[in-house]
């Protein structure tokens, strides 16, 4: 009997680790989510980056979103002026 109920508080325990985790990984996509969009929103308005090329660049970056800018400077999709105002940019977000 008493082992029983450790194992059950054990499994409580477990799945209250477990949803908690689920929690961090949605709140962590969203806040990438957010940034990406804010940074595309950036990089179409204030940078006149075509739409194409965002696309490219976000295809190329899907395992890592934090590397758009350096894909985008990689394939010449926006020169080293830009990317330096992507930087400054991005500190202040």
């Amino acid at each position: 009997m008493f082992l029983a109920k450790i194992a059950c508080h054990f499994l409580d325990t477990w799945v209250e680790y477990i949803q908690f985790q689920v929690k961090i990984v949605s709140w962590v996509r969203a806040m990438k989510t957010k940034t990406q969009q804010r940074l595309v929103k950036f990089l179409v308005e204030e940078l006149a980056v075509p739409g194409n090329s965002i696309k490219l660049a976000l295809r190329y970056s899907q395992e890592n979103p934090t590397v758009l800018p350096m894909v985008l400077w990689k394939y010449g999709l926006i020169n080293l002026r830009q990317l330096e105002k992507i930087w400054d940019w991005a500190e202040n977000v």
